[in-house]
C-alpha cells in the first residue's frame, strides 16, 4: 500500500473515526482505524466500529500509488494528522509497519492483522428518504437532549425517527419531559417508517451535517436491525434500538387554560440567574412560574442557597395559572431553538406545560411541587 493525500483531508476523517472507535476497549482492534487504497478509483476509505456504531469516510484527495490496507491505532493516528502542518503527507506499509512521510520526518505505527478488523456491512435496503442536511442537525439538536441517559425501560434510551407524508419527526423522552419536532423531507415515501436509534450515533450525524451546505441531503436506510445515513463522503450505520417507544401523542396536553409569549433569550437568561438558586451540590430545587398581567415572574421562595425573584415581559392571555418547573430542564429546549419567541401553554398547576416554537417543534415538562 502506497498513497499521497491531502493531511488536512486526512485529519477530518481521523476525527470521525476515533470518535467511534473505542480507546477503553478490550478488544486493540476495536481502537483501530482500517485504511484502505483503491488505486483504480484513486481513493482511501477510513473505517472505524466499535461493534454498534461504525463510520466509513472516502477521501478522493489522494494519489494512490498501490492498492492495499492497512490496521492501525485511530486515536495515535489522529493525533498525528492533526499536528501535521504539511499539505500532503505520504502513506505507506513496508512489512508490518505503516509509516506517514511529512517534509520534515517519518512517522511509524506498529499495525493490526487486517484480516481481525470487524466487517461493516451495510444493509440492501432502499433509500427511505432524503433529508437536508442542515435541516437534520436542527431537529437532532431539538430533542436529543431529552433522551433518557440511563433506565431499566429500555426504548427511551434511543430517539424516535419516523418518516410518514414526506415528513421526518423525532422524539426524545426520558419520562420527566418530552421534545418533539418534525421537518420535511427532500424526497421519500409516504407510507410510515420508524424506529429508535442510538444518541451516540446521532449526535454524531448531527455535528457532521451541521458543516454541510445548504443543498447537502443526508439520505437515510432503515433495516430490520440498523439505520444507515450517507452523506457526501461519509456513510454513518449503527444498531437500532430495541423495544416498543411509548405514545408519545397521548402525553402532550391538547388544551390550555393560559398563553404566555416571551423572548426565548430573555427568558434563557433569567433561568440561568434563577439556575443559582435552585442547583446545589447534593439537590435540586423547583422554581415557581407566575403569569400576570403584561410579566411573567420566576421564583424560588426557599433553597439552601437563599430566595430568588425576577420578572420580564411578556404578552398573556387567558386565566393565570402558576406551576412549578425545573429551570434546568426548561433550559435546554431555549438553548437548542433559534427563534426569537417562545410560547408556553399552562392548563393547570398538576398538569405538564408546554413551551412551542412555532409548528416545528413541541417541549412537555412535568411539573414539580414547590
Amino acid at each position: 500500500m502506497k498513497a499521497i493525500c491531502n493531511r488536512a483531508k486526512l485529519a477530518e476523517s481521523m476525527e470521525y473515526v476515533s470518535e467511534v472507535a473505542q480507546v477503553k476497549s478490550p478488544k486493540p482492534v476495536l481502537q483501530c482505524v482500517r485504511i484502505q487504497a483503491d488505486k483504480a478509483e484513486e481513493k482511501l476509505m477510513l473505517s472505524g466500529t466499535d461493534l454498534e456504531l461504525g463510520i466509513k469516510c472516502e477521501i478522493k484527495e489522494a494519489q494512490i500509488g498501490e492498492d492495499g490496507q492497512v490496521v492501525v491505532n485511530a486515536g495515535k493516528l489522529s493525533s498525528l494528522f492533526h499536528e501535521l502542518s504539511d499539505e500532503t503527507v505520504t502513506l505507506q506499509l513496508v512489512e508490518d509497519t505503516f509509516e506517514v512521510d511529512s517534509a520534515g520526518g517519518t512517522f511509524k505505527f506498529y499495525t493490526f492483522p487486517a484480516d481481525e478488523f470487524p466487517p461493516i456491512t451495510l444493509s440492501e435496503v432502499p433509500l427511505s428518504a432524503s433529508v437536508l442536511a442542515t435541516n437534520m442537525a436542527e431537529v437532532i439538536n431539538q430533542t436529543i437532549y431529552a433522551v433518557a441517559k440511563e433506565t431499566t425501560r429500555y426504548a427511551i434510551n434511543g430517539l424516535l425517527i419516523e418518516f410518514e407524508d414526506k415528513k421526518l419527526t423525532m422524539v426524545g423522552t426520558d419520562g420527566r419531559r418530552l421534545a418533539w419536532a418534525n421537518v420535511g423531507v427532500v424526497s421519500g415515501s409516504n407510507e410510515k417508517v420508524s424506529c429508535i436509534a442510538p444518541p451516540r450515533a446521532m449526535q454524531m450525524l448531527a455535528r457532521l451535517a451541521s458543516h454541510k451546505g445548504d443543498d447537502v441531503q443526508v439520505g437515510v436506510r432503515i433495516a430490520e436491525n440498523q439505520i444507515i445515513f450517507e452523506l457526501p463522503e461519509v456513510t454513518i450505520l449503527s444498531s437500532l434500538v430495541e423495544g416498543q417507544f411509548p405514545d408519545y401523542s397521548s402525553v402532550i396536553p391538547k388544551d390550555h387554560s393560559c398563553r404566555i409569549v416571551v423572548s426565548r433569550l430573555e427568558f434563557l437568561a433569567l433561568l440561568r440567574r434563577i439556575l443559582v438558586f435552585t442547583q446545589t451540590k447534593d439537590t435540586s430545587h423547583g422554581a415557581r412560574l407566575k403569569p400576570e398581567d403584561g410579566k411573567v415572574i420566576v421564583d424560588v421562595p426557599s433553597s439552601e442557597v437563599g430566595e430568588a425573584s425576577e420578572q420580564m415581559q411578556a404578552e398573556i392571555s387567558g386565566e393565570p395559572v402558576q406551576i412549578g418547573f425545573d429551570p434546568k430542564y426548561m433550559m435546554e429546549p431555549l438553548r437548542a431553538l433559534n427563534q426569537e419567541q417562545v410560547i408556553m401553554e399552562l392548563k393547570a398547576p398538576k398538569v405538564p406545560m408546554v413551551l412551542k416554537a412555532g409548528s416545528n417543534f413541541v417541549y412537555v415538562l412535568m411539573p414539580v411541587t414547590i
